[in-house]
């Protein structure tokens, strides 16, 4: 998405080699409620090359901190969700499925992370409550990966890593 708080709602989005999903440009954009990765049944892995980009592009949400605004993604190639660059701020990453089925009872890996963040600062991963918290799990390699000096003021809140939806079922990550 290159327009300036656009919205993909309800999708499920998986099979291309690149992106499922590319937030670019002026920023503002969200998605909620969409299977990147898998298909419609939320179990069913449907690789895109990577699952969500956002690439030098400030301020958008993936997912939510309401119940509902969560996505699924998973199966893909490469990372879960992908955020690159020093104009990556205001990035918010929430109330997802990020490794495993909608239902959270199974991995359906990602095969790198589940969420990257690359030399993007200020990224809220998570929140205070439960709505907010991003599960990860069964994912190939870290469940998040922080990397770059300009990656300064991202937090990583009340999320649960290597688990189920249940708290205890466990789904490591590589």
């Amino acid at each position: 998405l290159d327009q300036a708080e656009s919205a993909v709602l309800g999708l499920a989005v998986g099979g291309f080699g690149g992106a499922g999903i590319r937030l670019t440009g002026a920023g503002g954009s969200r998605v909620e409620g969409s299977y990147v990765g898998v298909g419609a049944d939320g179990a069913t892995a449907l690789a895109n090359g990577l699952g969500i980009g956002v690439d030098g592009s400030p301020n958008h949400t993936v997912g939510g901190d309401e119940a509902g605004q969560g996505n699924v993604i998973a199966g893909n190639a490469g990372p879960g969700i992908l955020v690159t660059g020093p104009a990556s701020t205001g990035i918010v990453l929430a109330g997802n499925r990020i490794g495993m089925n909608a239902a959270g009872t199974a991995a359906v890996p990602n095969e790198a992370e589940g969420v990257r963040i690359e030399r993007a600062p200020g990224v809220r991963g998570g929140g205070s409550d439960e709505a907010a918290r991003n599960l990860i799990g069964g994912n190939a390699t870290h469940g998040v990966y922080v990397v770059g000096a300009e990656a300064d003021g991202v937090q990583v809140l009340g999320n649960w890593s290597g688990v189920g939806a249940d708290g205890s079922m466990a789904l490591p990550n590589g």
